[in-house]
């Protein structure tokens, strides 16, 4: 592994690489990932900002005024949300969690980036390690502590944004899956509560261009949704296009319970991305995931670990 200090959109940042990939971090805040590059013919996988200097965001902005590019982690609540439990009921959770906002510490151990962090608003140590485990598999394991003597309730989600153009295509393992949208914002899939079948048809979505597995540049859309199933294989493979280029990510289903999938066809500021989110709690809002009994639970003094790879191909 290669391992070295860099400047990146003005930001400093470490370069982690294998023969084949190379991955770039943000060491100014979140531990953004911010690029992933295939060494050998060039090819960036991760949606790039437009800006040339990425501008430092402050803790509790909206995520969506800020330079959208990359991957970043989300806890404990994607959308804006209010905490449900005693003893931090009613604090308000920002958007896009805390993590992506605020500076984590780094230290390069057992051949690894191993970023952590502590929350503010609410008490838990946040530890993502990042290693390569073959030349085209990056894998990033995960611990969540609970520092206090209650149980703290949450949503993680991972939350890249991969390049996708007419080609792309979502490939769930085999199975009989539906989704529930979670946007109202230009969806086509009938707003927040909507349930689909996996991949879609004609009949029961909205719009005869948007199969969920499908991807529609530039055609004004938006989509959020959540696979409502636990998957049966923890493989969810992302064909970039015709050329063959794709990744596939692999994880535990016991572990990660639940997938996301973003898909913005044009629809918000112009960007044509897809973020494929393994996540411990589902549908976005901490408040109404734990009405659904949905959210991830670390109990007091507990801890939650979990890990998923991405394969390159």
């Amino acid at each position: 592994m290669i391992k070295k200090n860099i400047i990146y959109r003005g930001r400093n940042a470490v370069s982690f690489s294998s023969g084949i990939i190379e991955s770039v971090f943000f060491t100014d805040f979140g531990a953004k990932l911010v690029s992933l590059r295939n060494k050998e013919n060039g090819y960036e996988y991760l949606w790039q900002g437009k800006n040339s200097v990425h501008p430092l965001p402050k803790y509790g902005s909206l995520y969506v005024n800020n330079d959208l590019c990359g991957a970043d982690d989300i806890f404990p609540s994607i959308n804006p949300s209010f905490y449900p439990f005693y003893p931090w009921q009613g604090t308000h959770c920002p958007p896009h969690g805390e993590l992506w906002s605020i500076p984590w510490q780094l230290e390069f151990r057992d051949e690894s980036l191993v970023f952590s962090v502590y929350g503010v608003r609410f008490p838990y140590y946040f530890e993502r390690k990042v290693s390569f485990v073959a030349e085209n598999t990056i894998h990033f394991t995960y611990v969540l502590k609970n520092l206090s003597n209650f149980d703290l309730f949450g949503i993680w989600a991972f939350h890249p944004l991969f390049n996708a153009g007419n080609d792309s295509r979502i490939v769930l393992p085999p199975g009989n899956w539906t989704v529930e949208s979670t946007l109202d914002y230009k969806s086509v899939l009938g707003g927040v509560g909507a349930i689909h079948t996996w991949p879609g048809n004609k009949e029961n979505l909205l719009n005869e261009k948007n199969q969920l597995d499908r991807f529609y540049p530039d055609t004004q859309i938006c989509e959020k949704f959540y696979v409502r199933e636990i998957l049966s294989k923890g493989e969810v493979e992302l064909i970039r296009d015709g050329e063959g280029r794709s990744l596939r990510f692999v994880f535990d289903p016991a572990l990660i319970p639940y997938l996301g999938i973003w898909k913005n066809q044009g629809g918000l500021l112009g960007q044509n991305n897809i973020a494929i989110e393994p996540a411990i709690g589902s549908l976005d809002d901490l408040y109404v995931s734990s009405t659904r009994d949905k959210t991830a639970v670390i109990p007091g003094q507990g801890e939650s670990r979990f890990h998923f790879s991405i394969v390159f191909q």
